[in-house]
């Protein structure tokens, strides 16, 4: 059985349609690669749509060659993954929706291992799994991303299929506070358990991603999880994950949207304290970069949730900085 890719057609089956939604800024020398895992897929009823978020390198060129096999949406430049990933979701027609980013390389078997489980687990509303890291090149940096993610794995409860384990929507809530075991990249979700969430939060540049899957849980969604290595990370220079400080104020926005959902003090209380340390680690970030005015900033935001003796003289410090012009 040959794989549906046209722009946007309807399965010939009653094999449900999985729309793979890939936004792209700039990776030019990554998509091809990627696509062709996507199009080497065993699942036989699939969508790619990849949203161009303003790329100035030959992103255009590439995805031209590929006319007919994809359906591609050029935006503006919006400075982030969630704007081209609601775009994706919005021109997209599966029953499911696979996440991917534009630098990743998908497992041959990735999406009919995935479908399996909404096959023979009805209330599973997500599917996550295991992944490696790569570098630019290709060569493995990290075999098993997830081995010494041990927190979440004391919630799995067994499902009958292979490598293949359950999580309740609350167990995930929590455990995904203090570590995000969820990939991206290895996401395929049913598009009510989308709907029902609401869109990825476009005002968060990063962090958007887990922010969507605690608000999936928080709607109680049953997630497996296949401890199995289904996609390649790829880490590249100027990566979401390689952005340091600039990504705190994103990380503690979305802690800050979590507060009224939790259903315990202790959930309450690791949130607290997290965004606490976040605003302590971006101000001692930016005091090393010479940036007064903003630690400063932070500084008072992580000492007004509690006071310590080291931020405190950290805070101290920082006055005694020359103010640049930059921190005017």
């Amino acid at each position: 059985m040959q794989n549906s890719r046209s722009q946007g057609q309807s399965p010939q089956s009653d094999i449900p349609l999985v729309s793979v939604v890939i936004p792209t800024w700039n990776a030019a020398a990554y998509l091809p690669e990627t696509l062709e895992t996507i199009f080497n897929q065993t699942w036989p009823q699939i969508q790619i749509v990849v949203v161009d978020d303003g790329s100035t390198d030959s992103t255009n060129n590439v995805l031209g060659q590929y006319q007919g096999r994809i359906k591609t949406i050029n935006l503006e430049n919006s400075g982030g993954p969630s704007r081209p990933r609601n775009k994706g979701i919005e021109h997209s027609d599966g029953e499911f929706i696979a996440i991917f980013d534009s630098d990743d390389l998908m497992e041959p078997e990735k999406l009919a291992l995935a479908m399996e489980v909404f096959r023979l687990e009805p209330n599973v509303g997500l599917v996550c799994t295991n992944f490696r890291s790569i570098d630019p090149n290709g060569e493995v940096l990290n075999p098993d991303y997830l081995a010494e993610y041990h927190q979440f794995r004391t919630d799995l409860q067994p499902a009958n299929i292979p490598d293949t384990q359950l999580i309740s929507g609350s167990a995930a809530f929590s455990h995904l506070l203090r570590g995000n075991f969820i990939g991206t990249s290895s996401v395929v979700c049913r598009r009510e358990v989308f709907e029902a969430a609401g869109p990825f939060d476009e005002e968060m540049k990063n962090a958007d991603d887990i922010d969507m899957w605690l608000r999936i849980a928080q709607n109680n969604c049953t997630m497996a999880f296949i401890d199995q290595q289904l996609h390649s990370y790829r880490i590249t220079p100027g990566g979401v994950t390689a952005r340091g400080a600039g990504r705190i104020p994103a990380m503690i926005k979305g802690l800050e949207n979590q507060i009224d959902f939790c259903c315990n003090e202790a959930d309450k209380n690791f949130i607290h304290q997290k965004i606490r340390h976040l605003h302590l680690d971006r101000a001692w970030e930016l005091r090393q970069s010479g940036n007064k005015k903003d630690s400063l900033e932070s500084y008072r935001a992580g000492l007004a949730m509690g006071f310590g003796l080291r931020p405190f003289i950290g805070f101290m410090k920082t006055l005694l900085l020359p103010t640049s012009k930059g921190s005017e």
